[in-house]
């Protein structure tokens, strides 16, 4: 499921890259029936273009993928700064719930991320890192 939405949102950063609006002057008025002629080689292109999805799948571009880590960062802050600055191993400073609440709030801030309120936070880390009372901080 998890995977599945990801896969959907994959979509979603790049589909405003593509849309432009056409002044007056840059609008081809003769576009519909050029089309029409082109008609048997675009299906065809279609086609080929369907098998070679079937046979390779999609990679997707650079952009693709920077715009999705962008997109997925400011989607789920308290994941990122667990991500970037949690450890559940090693290390020799711990930290209770209510300080890595402060600590995310401060990371946030720093990463100019929209900050959630603070019972929202604890929530999210109690999720995701379980109910110990301290965590590990990797001050790399």
């Amino acid at each position: 499921m998890v995977l599945q939405t990801w896969r959907d949102e994959e979509k979603a950063p790049t589909a405003s890259a593509c849309r432009k609006r056409f002044s007056p002057d840059e609008m081809d008025r003769n576009l519909q029936d050029k089309l029409k002629a082109e008609a048997d080689g675009i299906l065809q292109w279609c086609i080929e273009g369907a098998r070679l999805y079937q046979r390779q799948g999609l990679q997707p571009t650079a952009r693709m993928v920077e715009e999705l880590e962008s997109y997925r960062r400011k989607s789920d802050p308290v994941a990122e700064f667990i991500r970037e600055c949690v450890t559940t191993a090693g290390g020799d400073i711990f930290h209770s719930v209510t300080e890595l609440v402060n600590l995310a709030r401060k990371y946030m801030i720093r990463e100019e991320m929209t900050i959630p309120d603070e019972a929202t936070i604890k929530k999210s880390l109690l999720r995701m890192l379980g109910e110990t009372k301290q965590r590990r901080m990797n001050y790399s």
